[in-house]
């Protein structure tokens, strides 16, 4: 493939991608209610969005969310809503990914990039760790890159619930259950069980049987099996 061709398929596969995630933006912003060219967030004459890139999904979508986080709380200031709001600008308007009206974050992953609007910028990734638990001590040693750090939060675990998962062990640890009567293949699939039940131990004489009914070329692997078994 020549150097054009090459240009020309990327360009149409570029086109199908902003042309999906348009979609997706305006089926998202009919369903909150709102037009399809409102940006109430990103038109602000203090907008900056430190760190983004702002492509025109990014913009698309900060403004979608800060529509739909601000709609459920009519008669608040924006900045009073949306002050412990962080959006994750790696998913897609289908998804939406934000922090929750009580504070709790969305799932770290390898990809994440948080937006906060208080702080109109990206989230760093030592602060993602503070946020998974880490204490305001925390310090990442320099010859770590931010890249690798950002790696280690979508890889971690917020400690809080790494904690009730090593409290929820130590204390079933010397607790003792009763086996159950039956096995969980008896509980999901009695029928399966019972036809294994049914089925006989294959002797000599039906091995041999079920070999004169396979092809020729099959026959002389299966006898020597056979005669290597019960010989």
């Amino acid at each position: 493939m020549c150097q054009a061709d090459q240009t020309a398929t990327s360009e149409r596969d570029a086109g199908g991608h902003e042309a999906k995630w348009k979609l997706k933006a305006a089926e998202a912003r009919i369903a909150i209610g709102i037009s399809l060219s409102s940006a109430l967030w990103t038109s602000r004459d203090d907008f900056v969005g430190e760190g983004l890139r702002l492509t025109a999904r990014q913009q698309d979508l900060i403004d979608t969310v800060a529509a739909k986080v601000l709609l459920s709380k009519r008669g608040q200031l924006a900045v009073d809503v949306l002050k412990d709001t962080y959006l994750d600008i790696s998913q897609g308007h289908d998804r939406m990914k934000h922090s929750r009206a009580d504070g709790v974050a969305c799932t770290f992953t390898t990809s994440t990039l948080l937006y906060s609007y208080s702080e109109d910028r990206v989230v760093l990734p030592l602060e993602m760790m503070l946020m998974h638990g880490f204490p305001r001590s925390a310090i990442a040693p320099r010859s770590i890159g931010q890249r690798a750090l950002k790696d280690m939060v979508g890889n971690g675990m917020s400690l809080p619930c790494l904690a009730t998962m090593v409290w929820a062990f130590w204390v079933m640890r010397n607790r003792q259950f009763e086996a159950p009567q039956q096995t969980p293949l008896q509980i999901l699939c009695p029928s399966r069980v019972s036809r294994v039940k049914q089925k006989q131990t294959p002797t000599p004489a039906r091995l041999r049987d079920r070999v004169a009914q396979q092809p020729a070329r099959k026959r002389q692997r299966v006898v020597i099996d056979i005669t290597e078994d019960f010989d």
